[in-house]
C-alpha cells in the first residue's frame, strides 16, 4: 500500500482480480482504478524476480530486492519508449505493453553484466495473472486470471510451472538420477567414473499440445554460481525427443541421459526442455542474448519453467551422528563468480531445525588455505574456488520427519555475492540413509583398488587412482611416477595444462 494517509482515494498494489480489479475487469475504467490494475501487475512481476525476499527467505534480503527493482523499473520505461507517439498512442489492450516488456527484456546487452532475454516469461504470467490474455469467448467483465501461452512445457520445481520466487532453485524433484537405465523414479546417488542415467519429467501448462519437445541435459562438478554455458557440460546423451508431444495438463517421464559424473561429491544436473511453442531461454533457436551467454544460473534457472537444476546430495539422517559427520567431512564443493569483475563472495551454510536445536555446525574452508574470514572468499573475474567441509558434531538426534516439506531436512550451503543468492549445494538429511551412500563403482573404488606392485607402471597406475578417490580435479594421467616412504606417498605431476 502506498499514500496510507490518503484514505478517500487509497493505493494499493495487491488487486483481487475477482474483485474486478482485472484487465477487462468492472474496476477498469481507464483512470485511477486501471492504473491499480497496472501497479498490481508489475508488483508481482517485481516479486517474482526478487522483490519477494524477506529476512526470513534470505539473510541480505535487501540486495536481492535493490536488483529487482532496479530491473524492473529498467523494463518498465524500456517498454514505454517501444510504444507509439503521436504524440499519444493509448495502447489498445494491456498484452500490447505486456508485449514491448517483454521486448525491452529480450534487447538487454548487458544490464548489470548479464545479456537479457532471462526475464520475458515472467512478465507475461505477471500480466495473465491479472486477468490479461483471457481465452477467445471467455465472460466478461473479467473476474479470473487469464489464459496460460498455448504451449508451456515446464520442469516442476515446486511452483507448477508458475513464477512465485523462489530463492533455493537447486532442488528439483521431477529430475532424479539412477545407476541403471531402469526407468525407476527414486533418486540415486550418482556413482562415480562409470554410466549413470538421469530422468526428467516435464509438463505442459499450455492449452494445446505441446510438439516436436525436444529435452537437453548437462552435468557439472558440485558447484554454486555456476554460468550458462561455460561451466556446463553435456551429458552422453545429450538430447531426447520426446515422441507424441505432451497434451495440454499432461506429463512424461523423459530418459534415460547416459552420463558419466567424473567429482565424487554428487555432480548438478541441470535438464532444459524446448520446442517451437515454447523455447527455452538457453536454448540458441530462441535468438535470446541469454541463450549465447555467459549469464550465471540464478538469472536465468528460476526465471525460466522450462529449466531446472538438480544440486542435491543425500546424506545418512537415520544412522545418527557419526554416520551423519562422516558423511559431510571432507566433502568439497566449488564456488564461482559468474561476473566478469572480481567479488568477494560470502558462503552461508544453513542448517535444519532439527540440527540447530543440538548444537551441530557445519562450515566450509578453502582448499588451498586462503581466504574464508567469516565464509568470505574473494574471487577474481570467472574464477572459482574449491571448498571442504567441515563438520563439529553436536547432540545426537532423532531420524528427522518425512512428508511435508521436502527440503525441510536439507543442509544448504549458499553463495551470495553482493548480497544476492547465486546458487548453493544441499544436502538432504534422509531418514532411511544410515550411512554414506556409496559413490564408487563397488570393488573397483578408486582407493580400494589393488595394482602389482608399488613402483613402476603398477605404482603410477595406484597414484593415478588415489588422485581420482581424493577427488581433487586431477586426472589420473596426469601421474608422472610415484615414490612410497613408510607412510607418506609422494606424487609427482606432469607439467601439462590442467595437472
Amino acid at each position: 500500500m502506498t499514500f496510507p494517509w490518503i484514505t478517500a482515494i487509497p493505493r494499493r498494489h495487491d488487486r483481487d482480480v475477482a474483485q474486478g480489479w482485472a484487465w477487462g475487469g468492472t474496476k477498469h475504467d481507464g483512470g485511477y482504478q486501471s492504473e491499480q490494475i497496472l501497479s498490481t501487475t508489475l508488483f508481482r512481476a517485481y516479486l517474482a524476480i526478487g522483490g519477494g525476499s524477506t529476512p526470513q527467505t534470505l539473510s541480505s534480503w535487501f540486495e536481492t530486492q535493490t536488483w529487482a527493482a532496479n530491473y524492473l523499473v529498467y523494463l518498465i520505461v524500456g517498454g514505454i519508449a517501444a510504444l507509439a507517439t503521436s504524440p499519444i498512442t493509448p495502447s489498445p489492450t494491456a498484452e500490447v505493453y505486456a508485449t514491448a516488456m517483454m521486448g525491452a527484456d529480450a534487447g538487454v546487452l548487458g544490464f548489470d553484466g548479464s545479456p537479457g532475454g532471462a526475464i520475458r516469461k515472467v512478465l507475461r504470467w505477471a500480466f495473465e495473472k491479472q486477468g490479461a490474455y483471457q481465452a477467445a469467448g471467455a465472460p466478461t467483465p473479467v473476474t479470473s486470471r487469464g489464459a496460460p501461452p498455448d504451449v508451456d512445457v515446464y520442469i516442476d520445481d515446486g511452483r507448477n510451472g508458475e513464477y512465485d520466487y523462489q530463492p533455493v532453485f537447486w532442488e528439483t524433484q521431477d529430475i532424479w538420477n539412477r545407476t541403471a537405465a531402469d526407468g525407476g523414479t527414486a533418486h540415486q546417488t550418482p556413482i562415480v567414473g562409470v554410466p549413470n542415467y538421469g530422468y526428467v519429467r516435464v509438463k505442459n501448462r499450455g492449452t494445446k499440445t505441446a510438439t516436436d519437445v525436444v529435452v537437453s541435459g548437462y552435468h557439472v562438478r558440485p558447484s554454486a554460481g555456476l554460468v550458462w554455458p561455460d561451466t556446463y557440460q553435456p551429458m552422453t546423451t545429450a538430447s531426447l525427443d520426446v515422441a507424441g508431444g505432451i497434451p495440454s495438463g499432461g506429463a512424461v517421464v523423459v530418459g534415460p541421459f547416459e552420463w558419466t559424473p567424473t567429482q565424487v561429491g554428487h555432480e548438478c544436473m541441470l535438464l532444459s526442455a524446448s520446442c517451437p511453442g515454447d523455447r527455452s531461454n538457453i536454448d540458441s533457436a530462441s535468438g535470446l542474448p541469454c541463450a549465447a551467454g555467459p549469464l550465471a544460473d540464478h538469472r536465468f534457472v528460476p526465471f525460466d519453467n522450462n529449466i531446472a537444476q538438480r544440486n542435491v546430495a543425500p546424506v545418512p539422517g537415520g544412522g545418527g551422528g557419526a554416520a551423519l559427520a562422516a558423511a559431510l567431512r571432507g566433502r568439497q564443493l566449488w564456488i564461482h563468480n559468474p561476473f566478469a569483475v572480481a567479488k568477494r563472495v560470502r558462503v552461508e551454510v544453513r542448517l535444519p531445525a532439527i540440527l540447530q536445536r543440538r548444537g551441530w555446525r557445519v562450515s566450509v574452508r578453502a582448499a588451498d588455505g586462503g581466504g574464508g574470514g567469516n565464509g568470505v572468499f574473494p574471487l577474481g573475474p570467472w574464477a572459482a574456488r574449491r571448498l571442504i567441509v567441515d563438520v563439529r558434531e553436536g547432540q545426537e538426534f532423532p531420524p528427522p520427519p518425512t512428508g511435508g516439506d521436502p527440503g525441510e531436512n536439507n543442509i544448504r550451503v549458499v553463495t551470495l555475492v553482493d548480497g544476492i543468492i547465486t546458487g548453493g549445494v544441499s544436502f538432504a538429511v534422509d531418514p532411511a540413509l544410515k550411512e554414506p551412500a556409496p559413490e564408487h563403482p563397488g570393488p573397483e573404488q578408486p582407493c580400494r583398488r589393488r595394482e602389482p606392485g608399488c613402483h613402476g607402471e603398477g605404482g603410477v597406475r595406484a597414484a593415478g587412482a588415489l588422485l581420482e578417490c581424493l577427488g581433487l580435479g586431477l586426472p589420473a594421467e596426469c601421474v608422472d611416477g610415484v615414490e612410497v616412504s613408510k607412510i607418506v606417498v609422494e606424487i609427482d605431476l606432469k607439467k601439462t595444462k590442467g595437472c
